[in-house]
């Protein structure tokens, strides 16, 4: 390895909080003096906290704000809806992020929904497996031991693999 590979990576690793054990990963919780408070009242300096979605619609409803403000917003956070092609439904051409913006709006219940969710993509799939299995062999203190963990990892997985649903 270069000095210069070596150099970067040191680096990088200050930045990088420890995770370990893997039950604890958060190296510091701003808000862990608030966990008994609701989360609207947490009052951190320099965090800046979200309202709630009811709170958002009482300022629309009441003028606070308005569609176009809302649709600002929204291409603020995800500027990759302008790429997107506009969209006729009912005769009315709306862009993306109106879409977006309108769907914020819709009562999170399962009779609303728009569209089905997409399936997860197998590398998603791959990947959330992967996680569980490397977690269960690098624990130091599992809740629930990993058989067959002294045969090393991949030994254990092979074993265990065909009996995960």
């Amino acid at each position: 390895m270069s000095l210069q590979i070596r150099t970067d990576v040191a680096r990088v690793s200050r930045d990088i909080a420890p995770m370990w054990p893997l039950s604890s990963f958060i190296a510091i919780n701003p808000l862990a003096a608030f966990e008994d408070a609701p989360f609207e009242e947490a009052n951190v300096p320099e965090i800046a906290l979200t309202r709630t979605l009811e709170a958002y619609v009482a300022d629309l409803q009441s003028g606070r704000i308005t569609h176009q403000d809302l649709i600002a917003a929204v291409i603020e956070r995800a500027p990759a809806l302008l790429t997107l092609t506009d969209i006729t439904v009912a005769d009315q051409v709306m862009s993306a992020a109106h879409i977006a913006a309108a769907e914020l709006l819709i009562p999170n219940t399962s009779t609303t929904t728009l569209a089905p969710a997409p399936a997860p993509a197998a590398s998603d799939i791959i990947d959330d497996l992967t996680v569980k299995w490397v977690a269960a062999f690098l624990d130091s203190h599992p809740l629930w031991p990993m058989p067959h963990r002294e045969d090393g990892l991949y030994a254990a997985w092979r074993t265990l693999a065909a009996h995960d649903p």
